[in-house]
């Protein structure tokens, strides 16, 4: 009996041991599990803040490339603006040296036209003055060669342009030795010596040079002085050439060459007739500023 109660003892004590293995067996798994999981939790922890630093990472590279990306659009925005802009000037700079070209030729026209003028206008101030030393050679032509040398020296000297860059004049001059006249057929320019062209303008609007026409009325009121400078200038030198002895008195006959618009033919229109006396014609002071050529060969008795 008492042997059984010893081994129930045993039994019994072994029985707790047992228990308390197990016991400690499953605290120390407990604690191993829950070291795991605390692992497994950490580990989880890092992958996912390894995570959240990765896409903020990306999401800051993303936000970098972003802004440089801009940086650079807006970097592009002002070069491409800073070449127009350039290009803006350069295109302002070339259409204004074009501008000025097109003025300056305008201006250079202008100047063309308006000398041309001038030179038309000043055909009587601008007359052979030292024509006195030729008188001698016509007398002694006269004397030599008769009524032909003393005509010829006349048409060659008289056929000289009467304004620089025209063409030599026609003319015939006949002599009529009994009352001491000259009878001079003198082929005058015609009008179309007058520029048509009043001046020259630059049309912005067009960027181009174009011309003004001159009136009509303008342009026969020009001719129309031309034809009587030119009368008058003839008479001054053909009274200057010729010796008093031989000539008192010309007979002027200016005629331009033209077509007749009722046959088409070739025709002289005889324009102006002048019948000067020496010594009426040496009252006349052609170089006066207040002169009037008109009224001079009004004057004269001249018709036109």
């Amino acid at each position: 009996m008492a042997r059984r109660r010893s081994f129930m003892n045993q039994m019994m004590v072994a029985y707790e041991q047992k228990q308390r293995a197990k016991a400690s067996m499953e605290r120390r798994l407990a604690v191993e599990a829950d070291k795991a999981a605390k692992e497994a939790a950490r580990r989880e922890k890092q992958i996912t803040q390894r995570q959240a630093d990765r896409r903020l990472a990306e999401a800051r590279a993303h936000r970098t490339r972003v802004q440089e990306s801009r940086v650079d659009q807006r970097t592009e925005a002002k070069y491409q603006q800073v070449l127009r802009n350039s290009h803006q000037r350069e295109d302002a700079r070339r259409r204004e040296q074009e501008a000025k070209k097109r003025d300056n030729l305008a201006a250079k026209r202008t100047a063309a036209v308006r000398a041309r003028v001038a030179v038309l206008e000043g055909v009587l101030l601008d007359r052979h003055r030292r024509l006195e030393p030729h008188r001698e050679g016509a007398r002694k032509h006269f004397e030599a060669g008769g009524v032909e040398g003393f005509v010829r020296v006349l048409e060659e000297l008289l056929a000289h342009p009467i304004y620089p860059g025209g063409e030599r004049e026609m003319c015939e001059v006949r002599y009529v030795p009994a009352d001491r006249r000259l009878v001079i057929d003198f082929q005058l320019p015609g009008q179309d010596v007058v520029p048509d062209v009043a001046e020259y303008r630059h049309v912005k609007v067009r960027a181009a040079v174009e011309p003004v026409a001159r009136k009509q009325a303008e342009m026969k009121a020009m001719y129309r002085s031309l034809i009587e400078r030119t009368t008058l200038r003839v008479l001054d030198m053909t009274f200057r050439i010729a010796h008093p002895d031989l000539v008192d008195r010309i007979a002027f006959n200016g005629c331009v060459a033209g077509c007749d618009p009722a046959t088409g033919r070739d025709t002289t229109v005889c324009l102006v007739s002048a019948a000067a006396v020496r010594a009426d014609f040496e009252h006349v002071n052609l170089d006066a500023p207040g002169l009037e050529p008109s009224a001079c060969l009004r004057q004269l008795k001249a018709q036109i």
